[in-house]
């Protein structure tokens, strides 16, 4: 904990609760806090440095747990398995779809895409040496 403040029964509840649905809401009412004002309640307790700081040691806790049990990728397992369906690599015969859909989501992880998804232009830079100065001869250039 930050300050050193150890948290209440229900604000450790609340940090759990909290971490099924990120609904501060819910997490309250299910923490055995009131009803009314729950809306209050939750964001009093969102905004408390040492509830926040619970709330990520928990989460970390589980993502470990869920890594190293298997349960959850980590972001190099995904990687690894969009790469083999957009290679058609250890998969029965899979949907072009399917192969197209690995193939944007990796296109995506690599930035080839803005977040509206347009194509990146490349930049352009022009220079005043690009630019070719006007022919001062009267003529217009036109034949």
């Amino acid at each position: 904990m930050p300050k050193g403040d150890k948290l209440t029964d229900k604000q450790e509840k609340f940090c759990h609760e909290y971490l099924v649905d990120l609904n501060g809401t819910q997490a309250v009412i299910r923490s055995g806090y009131s009803e009314n004002g729950s809306r209050v309640t939750a964001h009093r307790l969102l905004t408390n440095d040492n509830i926040k700081y619970r709330i990520t040691e928990i989460r970390d806790e589980l993502h470990r747990d869920g890594v190293e049990s298997g349960k959850i990728m980590t972001a190099e397992q995904v990687l690894e398995a969009f790469t083999k369906v957009a290679r058609r690599v250890d998969t029965q015969d899979p949907k072009m779809g399917d192969v197209l859909k690995a193939l944007e989501s990796l296109a995506k992880h690599k930035g080839l895409f803005e977040q509206d998804n347009r194509q990146k232009a490349p930049q352009i830079i022009i220079t005043t040496d690009d630019i070719q100065k006007p022919d001062n001869s009267g003529t217009s250039g036109v034949e």
